[in-house]
């Protein structure tokens, strides 16, 4: 490993192997799980296949359900002689899930049947968990294609799953105890690999693998340790790689950074952004953002989804000089000591300017959709993470003068009503997911908004959504944390302000 970051940007390479370490120790003090499997000699024919015990329930065995795999049913051995070929079980989806995702070749990579039925758990239902209400080529493409090249990365993949699997299933352990064997002997492998590479390659799959370890401690309720875990990825990013991304607004995409995938570059630098909205210590940005173009052209009509999100960051990312700020701003500090960013005297007045075009172009999305619907909630959730940048930006700039009552009142309200709506929606399911939505949204409300009524209304919703966490907004945590900060912001009477 030495070699590897000696030979890259010239850097300690101590730091290389530190969020493989973080998840090792914390891997090596969970109780050590294996799942026995003993000989089947009387089970369904999946079962006997798969070499696992089977229930014997009749007529589809019970173990066949809960993995979700198409059971086959039992041998006849009252009747006569029959053949004993084994009808094929169907490993692909007869219907597709409404993402275009990377399917292998075929199931020859994968060390066994139960490995392949993980996998397509991935592709069917972790892949929508993950990318939450915008498709993510991260999860559907990225990720799967890199499984091809590197077994540990497949072996995290599959960790990944099955803890998925577990979280949503009546019998749990079994997934739990495959994704932990998994997740170690991936683990290893990746140690193995960095320890063996000499190219940037071996940078590319670490943090890839960060961010399926990210994942991996979230889903196991772990949100402290993969927050961890996640800083010490993106300070080992920007050592290793470089300290900016690069946004192209005519491809609506960041500049490829020494080999690393466009997604991954954007998905990390969403995370670092995410850090200092809600993780008012972070202080300054760890992965900074670059425009190629000052100005942005909005189109007439938005076409897509895909089309509302990439113009949403556009003027998203301009008004990020500014949330440094917000550490001191929140702490009733003087923020002179953190003072405007440099820039044209017209800078903060054209970034509201696109943020409004943008919000009036998705009017009629959101109007023309079912509140109901899977489509609605996409727009929705883009929608609130809209509101909660225009919140944070505007307190970030107009710093500790901004508490004019009434001064936040609008975008608190419009965070308010699409939340409320959108915790009922039936596509918005409690599990880990990488949306920036609600969660962080509410949280902005309850510490900005001055109106006590509004601040109680979003903490209410937050508990509605316990069990959800958006990237690193657990609703759970939120909700305690608000509390903490409504009783101080609006104390009960005769109870000193603090």
């Amino acid at each position: 490993m030495e070699r590897i970051m000696a030979n890259v940007q010239g850097t300690r390479p101590s730091t290389a192997l530190m969020p493989l370490r973080m998840a090792e120790e914390s891997q090596a003090k969970r109780p050590r799980m294996r799942s026995k499997k003993p000989k089947v000699r009387t089970g369904c024919k999946t079962c006997r296949v798969r070499r696992v015990k089977c229930d014997e329930r009749k007529p589809l065995c019970l173990r066949c359900d809960r993995f979700g795999v198409e059971c086959d049913g039992y041998e006849d051995y009252s009747s006569a002689p029959v053949s004993r070929k084994r009808k094929p079980v169907a490993l692909l989806p007869s219907t597709s899930v409404g993402l275009s995702i990377y399917q292998p070749s075929s199931t020859t990579g994968f060390e066994t049947q139960e490995d392949y039925q993980y996998f397509l758990h991935y592709r069917n239902q972790t892949v929508i968990d993950l990318s939450g209400a915008m498709p993510d080529e991260v999860w559907s493409q990225v990720i799967p294609r890199a499984n091809v090249g590197h077994m540990a990365l497949r072996n995290l993949t599959l960790a990944v799953s099955a803890m998925d699997k577990a979280r949503h299933s009546s019998s749990p352990v079994p997934h739990s105890q495959f994704g932990a064997a998994k997740y170690g002997k991936a683990l290893r492998g990746i140690r193995e690999l960095l320890a063996s590479r000499i190219d940037l390659e071996a940078v590319r799959v670490s943090l890839i693998a960060s961010l399926l370890i990210f994942c991996f401690e979230n889903l196991q309720g772990e949100t402290e340790l993969a927050i961890k875990h996640i800083k010490t990825a993106l300070n080992f990013m920007r050592t290793h790689l470089t300290s900016s991304v690069r946004y192209d607004p005519k491809r609506h995409s960041v500049s490829s950074v020494l080999g690393l995938e466009d997604e991954v570059s954007i998905l990390l630098a969403r995370i670092d952004s995410m850090f200092v909205v809600t993780d008012f210590m972070a202080g300054k940005r760890l992965v900074q953002i670059e425009f190629i173009e000052e100005n942005i052209n909005m189109p007439r009509a938005f076409r897509n989804i895909q089309q509302v999100r990439n113009y949403m960051q556009e003027w998203q990312y301009r008004g990020y000089p500014y949330l440094p700020r917000l550490r001191d701003i929140y702490a009733g500090k003087d923020e002179s000591i953190n003072p405007l960013p440099p820039g044209p005297p017209d800078y903060f007045e054209k970034t509201m300017k696109y943020a409004q075009q943008w919000f009036d172009l998705c009017k009629p999305l959101l109007s023309g959709e079912d509140p109901r619907s899977r489509d609605w909630l996409r727009y929705a959730i883009l929608h609130t993470y809209g509101l909660t940048s225009v919140l944070v930006v505007k307190r970030a700039y107009l710093g500790n003068g901004s508490d004019t009552p009434g001064l936040f009142e609008p975008e608190s309200l419009a965070m308010i009503q699409f939340c409320s709506r959108i915790v009922q929606n039936p596509y918005y399911r409690k599990t880990f997911a990488f949306d920036i939505g609600p969660i962080e949204g509410l949280f902005v409300v309850c510490v900005t908004c001055q109106k006590k009524e509004i601040c109680e209304e979003a903490l209410r919703i937050l508990k509605l959504a316990k069990g959800r966490t958006e990237m690193l907004a657990d609703a759970g945590i939120y909700a305690t944390r608000c509390e903490g900060i409504l009783g101080m912001r609006f104390p009960a009477d005769g109870e000193k302000n603090v």
